[in-house]
């Protein structure tokens, strides 16, 4: 009997365990089931109204990303900080690599659309920094047309200065004169054919709407007058 006993108190401690073990699973998946229909919910931020672009941007990555929303609000943080070329969006950032990224990408684009080399000693990275001075310095010399200023450009950098001068300056002007003192030969093609195929497209044409001469008249031809009888002889 004892032996009955023991076997049948294992098979009940087994129906118990294996009763909860369905209970757990039942249950995690109602939870999975809510976790799923559950909506979504959105951040604010500031500077960032709910109607733009960037914001629905955001929306859109939440619904579909899942379990990024870290990744989403860095997306609409950067994307507003390079639209509206605005520091302090980047500083709302998750991680400090991608706030520094972030405003790194700023000061550069700032600097080249307001040709001020002071905004590229704002930037952190040492290779960022020296591509935005020299390519701001580029900028200068070919606003004002002064090739000396390209030796103002970092070490190094003073000869791309002075080829890319030479090349803007001839398309700018009409010059091909100017890709005559490009380094290469393929660059000297390239510039005058930029030059020729700009040429092209700042010829004046015939405006659609162009009255056409006037049709010079033709003159009536004159009346044919019959001729008169010729009056018969008396018999």
């Amino acid at each position: 009997m004892d032996g009955l006993g023991e076997k049948s108190t294992g098979k009940t401690v087994a129906i118990v365990v294996l009763a909860f073990v369905c209970l757990v699973l039942i249950g995690l998946q109602f939870l999975q089931k809510g976790a799923l229909n559950k909506a979504p919910s959105y951040d604010k931020f500031a500077g960032v109204t709910n109607d733009s672009f960037e914001y629905q941007n955001y929306k859109m990555c939440v619904n579909t990303c899942g379990k990024c929303e870290v990744n989403c609000k860095d997306s609409l943080l950067r994307d507003s900080a390079m639209n509206k070329r605005d520091e302090s969006f980047c500083s709302q950032m998750s991680e400090e690599w991608a706030r520094t990224s972030c405003a790194n990408s700023i000061y550069s684009a700032k600097a080249l659309a307001e040709k001020d080399k002071s905004y590229c000693e704002k930037i952190t990275e040492e290779l960022m920094k020296t591509d935005c001075t020299a390519s701001v310095v580029t900028e200068l010399a070919v606003a004002q047309e002064n090739i000396e200023l390209c030796n103002q450009a970092p070490e190094g950098r003073a000869d791309s200065c002075k080829e890319s001068w030479h090349y803007r300056m001839a398309i700018k002007n009409g010059d091909e004169s100017q890709c005559s003192q490009l380094a290469n030969t393929m660059s000297q093609d390239m510039c005058r054919n930029e030059v020729k195929m700009a040429k092209q497209m700042q010829m004046p044409t015939a405006p659609a709407s162009a009255t056409p001469p006037a049709a010079v008249p033709v003159p009536a031809p004159a009346p044919v007058t019959p001729p008169a009888p010729t009056p018969e002889a008396a018999p």
